[in-house]
C-alpha cells in the first residue's frame, strides 16, 4: 500500500495562452500523470497571484521615462536707474563761447538742487540763434560719480535742468550735449522749451534715450563724461539762471 502511494508522479506543465486584459487573468494548462489513480492538478488564481511577474513596458511608458525635463527659461535682468547724480566740477568754455565766460556767478551752485543757483549775465554777443552758434555762452558740468559695472548696456540718458530767465522776450532756451571722451567729441545737441521767468524743471532724454550712440559703462567716469549747457536768445541782454544740472542713466546688467 506504501508504495502504491509514494510520490512517484511525473507532471508535465504547459502553459499554452496567457493574456492579460486589465485584472483578468485567462489560462489553459494541461497536466499529466504517470499514475492513472492520481487526480489531476489545477492552477489557481491565487497561485499565480504569487508568482512575481513584471509586465513588459510599452514603449509609451519607455518614452516617458526617458523624457528630459523642458528647462525654465533664464530670466531677463531688468534695467536699474541710477536717480539723479549731481556734479562735483564745473568750468566755462573760454573759446569760441560768446563772451566765453559761461555761467560767471556761482556756478558750482548748480551741481546741487536747493536754494541757490547760477547765473549767466547778458549771455552771449550776437546771432545767430542755434545750438551750435559760437557767440553764445557755453559751461561744463562733470563728475557725475557714476559707478555702472563694466559690461552693463546702457538703455538711456537723462539731463534734468531746473532754470529760468529774467524775462521772457529774446525766445531763450538751453541746449545740452553730452561728452564721452572728456570733451573731445559730443552728441548731438537736444534743447528745452523756451524759458520763463519762474523757476521750472526741464528733462532732456529719457530712460530708452542713448543720444544716438551706443555707450559703454567707462565713458560715465569722472574722466571722460561731460555736459554742455549752452545758453541761447535773440537777445544779448538775457540773464539765465541754473538751480540744478542733474543726470540720470538707465543700464542693464550684462
Amino acid at each position: 500500500m506504501g508504495s502504491r502511494f509514494a510520490p512517484k508522479i511525473a507532471v508535465l506543465v504547459s502553459i499554452a495562452t496567457v493574456i492579460t486584459v486589465g485584472a483578468a487573468l485567462l489560462l489553459t494548462d494541461t497536466f499529466s500523470s504517470a499514475d492513472e489513480g492520481y487526480p489531476k492538478a489545477m492552477v489557481t488564481p491565487e497561485m499565480l497571484a504569487e508568482l512575481s511577474l513584471t509586465p513588459k513596458p510599452t514603449s509609451e511608458a519607455l518614452a516617458e521615462a526617458t523624457t528630459t525635463p523642458t528647462p525654465s527659461p533664464t530670466p531677463t535682468p531688468s534695467p536699474i536707474v541710477t536717480d539723479f547724480h549731481d556734479c562735483a566740477s564745473n568750468a566755462a568754455v573760454t573759446t569760441n563761447s560768446g563772451d566765453n565766460d559761461g555761467f560767471q556767478l556761482n556756478p558750482a551752485n548748480a551741481c546741487a538742487n536747493d536754494i541757490a543757483f547760477a547765473e549767466d549775465s547778458d549771455s552771449g554777443t550776437g546771432s545767430p540763434h542755434k545750438c551750435d552758434a559760437v557767440t553764445k555762452d557755453r559751461h561744463l558740468f562733470y563728475d557725475y560719480g557714476f559707478a555702472i559695472p563694466a559690461g552693463s548696456v546702457i538703455d538711456g540718458v537723462e539731463v534734468r535742468l531746473d532754470t529760468w530767465t529774467d524775462a521772457k522776450s529774446g525766445s531763450s532756451y538751453l541746449c545740452v550735449e553730452l561728452s564721452w571722451d572728456g570733451g573731445t567729441t559730443w552728441t548731438v545737441a537736444k534743447k528745452t522749451p523756451h524759458l520763463g521767468t519762474s523757476e521750472a524743471t526741464y528733462t532732456l532724454g529719457s530712460v530708452s534715450d542713448n543720444w544716438e550712440r551706443q555707450w559703454s559703462a567707462d565713458e560715465f567716469s569722472a574722466v571722460n563724461f561731460r555736459v554742455r549747457v549752452l545758453s541761447r536768445s535773440t537777445s544779448e541782454s538775457r540773464d539765465f539762471f541754473l538751480d540744478w544740472v542733474a543726470v540720470q542713466v538707465t543700464y542693464t546688467l550684462p
